[in-house]
């Protein structure tokens, strides 16, 4: 099969080579080099400084492809229907290193909101999409399925280190983080200015969960015991001496009640209620001088 071509030039007028139109019935152009390949570009968009627009009400889009596709009142029930589509396909093993996906995203600036962004755009009314980002599957094999929903890891490999998240795996609204750490977090200072009340921290070492109960900018980590509390040890456990208050994280609190011991007190010998007063009197002084009785 011959499959057409065109030329198409860069910015800076030279024409760019392996741009190939062919026939989405057809088997695909065959390639065996070992260079960079696509069967469509590659297009750069060169933008001035001065490009697009500063008005609000009406938005520039630069971009070096944009696809649209859309209709109105549609019938038909089976359409796959996008702006764009990227489809991988291959059998066998394969080898590379490197990612391999339908649609890749590849951050090259340290200006970019993201390697893929959401946008939901339009402004004239109410716009509701079902999601920011939607997994579906259109597969009759039970066997099928994604392995994993969400994945953020990659080990070092290749002479290159392994994937670091500099703040949080996820970040919700209002800043409800998703995140964990060698070691348990440290109060002030994990967090600090990202992870909002409401954050969840995961300890690596003890698998212990903690809950930010503080501001973003003074973050305060309780842990939070795992299944039930009354069967659940709680990690981490050091007996202190110290008044109990408000801004105390649970694991804090705990500490105090099994750190705060009452001096001893004589067995009454009292004879009267009088000599019994004073011997109440005296029990009640020391459980105040240790914390387990409000003055």
């Amino acid at each position: 099969m011959a499959y057409p071509t065109f030329n198409l030039k860069n910015q800076y007028g030279e024409v760019s080579e392996n741009v190939i139109v062919y026939d989405a019935d057809g088997p695909g152009p065959a390639y065996d080099g070992g260079h960079t390949f696509a069967t469509l570009g590659p297009v750069f968009l060169n933008i001035a400084a001065t490009a697009g627009s500063d008005d609000q009400e009406d938005p520039a889009i630069l971009a070096a492809v944009v696809g649209a596709a859309g209709g109105e009142n549609l019938e038909a029930e089976a359409n796959a229907i996008a702006g764009v589509v990227g489809l991988y396909m291959g059998s066998g093993t394969n080898a590379s290193h490197y990612p391999s996906a339908a649609v890749m995203g590849i951050v090259q600036s340290d200006n970019a909101q993201g390697a893929v962004v959401a946008l939901l755009g339009g402004d004239s009314g109410q716009l509701n999409a079902g999601a920011a980002f939607k997994a579906v599957m259109k597969s009759s094999d039970p066997a099928s399925g994604f392995t994993y929903g969400l994945d953020l890891t990659q080990p070092a490999a290749d002479g290159f280190d392994a994937i670091r998240i500099l703040n949080a795996a996820i970040r919700m609204d209002s800043d409800v983080c998703i995140f964990s750490g060698a070691t348990a977090p440290v109060n002030g200072t994990t967090g600090d200015n990202f992870a909002g009340p409401g954050s969840l921290y995961i300890a690596r070492d003890t698998g212990a969960l903690y809950q930010q109960t503080s501001l973003i900018t003074t973050p305060v980590w309780a842990i939070l015991a795992a299944g039930s509390p009354l069967t659940t040890p709680l990690t981490g456990l050091s007996p202190i001496a110290g008044t109990i208050s408000a801004s105390d994280s649970i694991l804090s609190a705990f500490n105090k009640v099994a750190g705060n011991r009452a001096a001893a007190q004589v067995d009454s010998v009292a004879a009267d209620v009088a000599a019994l007063v004073v011997d109440f009197n005296a029990l009640l002084a020391k459980l105040r001088t240790a914390n387990l009785m409000l003055p």
